[in-house]
């Protein structure tokens, strides 16, 4: 739970489900618009290092970075 005016900051990779590139940072936020925050900044951050090793195809170059703000009462 956020104190009204508080500010919530997520970083997020987009995915790739079949072939296909999901915006995963685009759905947040527009989840998080119609719950009433605030999008106040974002923005993409490159993914120098890749510390989980998980088998797998694809993998995340960028990470979004996205600053929410939670309304005042």
């Amino acid at each position: 739970m956020l104190k009204p005016g508080g500010r919530y900051v997520i970083a997020v990779g987009n995915n790739v489900i079949r072939g296909h590139i999901i915006p995963t940072h685009r759905i947040l936020m527009d989840i998080a618009e119609s719950l009433g925050y605030k999008i106040e900044n974002y923005f993409c951050s490159e993914v120098i290092r890749h510390f989980i090793k998980v088998p797998r195809k694809e993998r995340i170059h960028n990470d979004w970075v996205m600053v929410l703000k939670f309304p005042k009462c």
